[in-house]
């Protein structure tokens, strides 16, 4: 008679902090929707307006450019291939262009979409700075497989920012409040040390970022607009700003 067959885990297959980084981006999907329910509820839809501008031309031009670099980071940290400095170059390529096509989209729409309120401009260009050392940092972490940092950084982003805009909002009521507690969301990741963690060699043969890149952001970006640019589209179309506010809660919650 045969021994009875048992199934064991596969080397692997669950690494450690797997489970505390899916709990991390739910909650960081819940507070990103706190975040702009809260916006909602205190300001007037027309006043949100400008809110849901920036968060969805930051959203488009973070998955376009920025996540593709935290992907080729991640795939260069798990080669074994120090990431720090090396890496800087491509990741400063990527925020240059969010930064310059983020300033141009508020200059072109500033009286239209924000209001006529300059804040806007320094914003989007922080945004740009801060959440890309934020993806970097994601990619440290997970290419050198500490998954439960990935968690930490997602829920510390998201806490940082719904409280600062809880606090801003009670202090300043503008929409120009929840944008600059969009950027301390950002610049939260620089408290947790992800760079102690780029700890490879640099002997490992670095894989040219061009291709990897351009082929990522090529194939991403249309679908990026297509999911996320329907507000924009609501403008565009000559929508009011409380439909375009509308617009923006409802396919942030899909």
């Amino acid at each position: 008679m045969s021994a009875p067959v048992v199934d064991t885990p596969r080397r692997g297959f669950r690494a450690p902090g797997t489970g505390f980084m899916v709990i991390g981006s739910l909650i960081g999907a819940l507070g990103a929707y706190l975040f702009q329910w809260y916006g909602t509820q205190v300001l007037e839809p027309g006043d949100f307006a400008p809110v849901s501008a920036l968060w969805t031309l930051f959203f488009i031009l973070a998955t376009v450019l920025l996540v593709p670099v935290e992907q080729y980071v991640t795939r260069e940290v798990a080669r074994g291939r120090r990431s720090l400095p090396r890496d800087l170059r491509p990741s400063l390529v990527a925020v240059m262009i969010c930064a310059v096509v983020g300033v141009g989209f508020v200059v072109a729409t500033l009286d239209q979409v924000f209001a006529g309120d300059p804040q806007y401009l320094a914003q989007i260009t922080l945004l740009c700075v801060g959440y890309g050392a934020l993806f970097v940092g994601k990619g440290v972490l997970a290419g050198s497989r500490r998954f439960r940092g990935v968690g930490w950084v997602l829920i510390v982003e998201t806490i940082v920012r719904l409280v600062a805009g809880i606090v801003l909002l009670r202090l300043i009521l503008d929409a120009s409040s929840m944008g600059w507690a969009m950027v301390l969301g950002a610049f939260s990741v620089f408290g947790l040390g992800w760079w102690r963690h780029d700890t490879g060699s640099d002997e490992v043969d670095v894989s040219p970022p061009g291709r990897f890149l351009i082929g990522y952001v090529g194939g991403s970006a249309p679908a990026q607009v297509l999911l996320a640019a329907a507000p924009l589209a609501v403008w565009a179309l000559g929508g009011s700003a409380e439909l375009m506010s509308i617009t923006f809660i409802t396919f942030t919650l899909y």
